[in-house]
């Protein structure tokens, strides 16, 4: 029994895999994903960028990339990847006190 679940997780543990690769080839290579450019899908359209602080510590950053979007149905339901931060685009962040 214990040999059958391991064999089920391995196949399931690769399938995924499998599926999460098929997913970032097509981001990255097939679409031509650049990191250098602002994702919009018009340039002259701003970009919300929400960003949170906590005394000198950054929290959390979140905007939506459009070019990084998929239909989970076609990658066995994979709705998140994970990718180095190298790989995409970053807003640049200036502070300053008012």
């Amino acid at each position: 029994m214990a040999n059958l679940r391991k064999l089920l997780f391995t196949a399931q543990t690769k399938i995924a895999s499998e599926q999460e690769y098929e997913l970032t080839n097509y981001l990255f290579n097939e679409q031509g994903y650049n990191p250098l450019i602002r994702p919009v899908a018009n340039v002259s359209e701003a970009l919300r960028v929400d960003l949170g602080l906590c005394m000198i510590h950054l929290i959390h950053i979140v905007w939506r990339d459009y070019q990084l979007t998929w239909d989970p149905a076609k990658y066995g339901g994979l709705k998140v990847i994970r990718v180095p931060h190298s790989r995409v685009w970053k807003p640049d962040i200036v502070l300053f006190n008012k």
